[in-house]
């Protein structure tokens, strides 16, 4: 009985996890587009803080133009 049971076992399908494959695939993708965003996204504010910093710095100056 018992290996009948196995055998039964044995020859089922496990669930089709090829949706949730693509789906994961989908997601990872988007995580790395997002990263790519960030990482421009905090170049972007670096060049803003440093502009900001030489207008303070122009503006300070009572004998800059």
């Amino acid at each position: 009985e018992i290996t009948t049971k196995l055998n039964t076992l044995t020859e089922q399908a496990g669930p089709d996890l090829t949706p949730l494959a693509a789906e994961i695939g989908t997601a990872k993708n988007g995580v790395s587009a997002n990263q790519t965003n960030i990482a421009v996204l905090q170049k972007e504010i670096e060049l803003l803080k440093l502009q900001i910093e030489e207008i303070k710095v122009s503006t300070s100056n009572p004998l800059s133009n």
